[in-house]
């Protein structure tokens, strides 16, 4: 019989065709395995945001600590503040000198601020679409939030090691943040940088 196992007792072996099927089943199974390996790990940062948003959602700051690089996202935040407030400083013709003193002071200012708001809690409400706490305060919450269980995010590859998540219900009236995470091994990613409105 053509395509079938059979041992033949005149080569003592396996026939040709039999053992071209063998070859073809086992590149088929590498091959599957392969591409279930390279879906999975494609699909990391996705798990990892998850995992972090559910986090945030059930308030548990311990699990979403592991997902943080703190030392990486303080600094992020203080080059955007440090951004923001030298991009009204002008140029040429429009330059300001009391803008740029200004823009020294904030920036000054705003690192120690930084320091103190960026902890577990603040980085979860931040998820959760509310506001940071400072000094101990309570901020004043925007009526309407989504819970971040039930907030549809945008998230795409900006390279293989760096990976962008922004909330699909921003507005002009109120912007949200965007996330950065980045590859800290072969499957693990970390909140690196927050972008600011």
């Amino acid at each position: 019989m053509r395509g079938t196992l059979h041992f033949s007792a005149e080569t003592g072996g396996i026939g040709l065709i039999d053992r071209f099927m063998i070859k073809l089943a086992k590149k088929a199974a590498v091959l599957t395995v392969l591409v279930m390996l390279g879906v999975f790990v494609f699909f990391t940062p996705h798990r990892a945001f998850h995992n972090m948003r559910a986090a945030a959602d059930q308030k548990d700051a311990a699990t979403l600590s592991a997902y943080i690089d703190y030392p990486a996202v303080r600094e992020s935040l203080k080059t955007g503040v440090q951004g923001k407030a030298l991009g009204q400083v002008g140029t040429g013709e429009t330059f300001n000198p009391l803008r740029a003193l200004g823009a020294v002071v904030t920036a000054t200012l705003a690192d120690p601020v930084i320091d103190r708001i960026v902890t577990p809690e603040n980085l979860s409400r931040l998820m959760r679409g509310e506001a940071p706490k400072t000094e101990g305060k309570e901020p004043d919450e925007p009526e309407g939030i989504v819970p971040v269980a039930n907030r549809d995010y945008q998230m795409a590859y900006q390279d293989m090691n760096t990976f962008r998540v922004r909330p699909r219900q921003s507005s002009a009236s109120r912007p949200d943040v965007e996330f950065v995470l980045r590859r800290v091994g072969p499957i693990t990613w970390k909140l690196h940088e927050i972008h600011l409105p």
